[in-house]
């Protein structure tokens, strides 16, 4: 190998290991960057976090105080929310139309077409129909919704079916006699929602709808009240 072979050799490696050190470089400081720019986008997102969670206690505490504020000015508590207690529990029927079982009334599903959604339908050759709902507890009944049958599909409306409406409470199955209301009627589709509160004090474990002509159709049925 002459001078300048060697010279070019000795070049070529400098300039190779200068770049290496270059790179190396480059890439730490390129590195550093990133977990600075990570470490600031996560301080960020931890104080949004903060922030939010400071913001909704507060408007947590203000909707209490206001509640505060409300009981003591009208000796009740405006902010308890009470539950559907019929939702999903046993029912049963007098008699049943087609597959439209007792069960459907408190199925949940609040559709008013008894073609494309669930509701109760007793036979039409039933002349006092009733319709129960077992709460499997005993209750201070409050209020009873009913959710009346709408228009169907094909156009057919027999909502006005839903009259002279009694609904009755009892402990035992074998006595639900205790009056919670009444709806004379009719129903209308402008008023699909009949809403019936009972006495104070009433109390059941068995709550009964009951009519004395035409089908019983329910497509929801509602009971609050509070556990003894």
């Amino acid at each position: 190998m002459n001078t300048l072979q060697f010279k070019t050799t000795c070049l070529t490696f400098s300039l190779v290991f200068l770049t290496c050190i270059f790179c190396q470089r480059l890439y730490k400081t390129d590195y550093q960057q990133n977990n600075i720019l990570n470490r600031e986008s996560k301080d960020v997102s931890l104080q949004c976090l903060l922030d939010e969670t400071e913001a909704l206690l507060k408007k947590k505490t203000s909707d209490l105080q206001n509640c505060i504020d409300k009981m003591d000015a009208h000796n009740e508590n405006p902010c308890y929310v009470m539950s559907d207690i019929a939702l999903g529990k046993p029912a049963k029927q007098s008699s049943t139309f087609n597959n439209n079982i007792a069960k459907y009334a408190v199925d949940g599903n609040r559709g008013t077409d008894i073609i494309e959604d669930t509701c109760s339908h007793t036979g039409g050759g039933d002349s006092n129909p009733w319709w129960m709902v077992d709460l499997q507890a005993v209750y201070y009944i409050k209020t009873v919704r009913i959710l009346n049958r709408g228009m169907d599909k094909f156009g057919i409306d027999v909502s006005h079916w839903l009259q002279n409406v009694t609904v009755t409470v009892g402990v035992t199955e074998s006595n639900v006699n205790t009056l919670c209301g009444f709806f004379p009627g009719p129903g209308t589709l402008a008023q699909l929602l009949v809403v019936i509160d009972c006495p104070t004090s009433t109390k059941g474990k068995f709550v009964r709808i009951s009519k004395p002509t035409k089908a019983l159709n329910l497509c929801e049925v509602d009971v609050f009240g509070d556990l003894l």
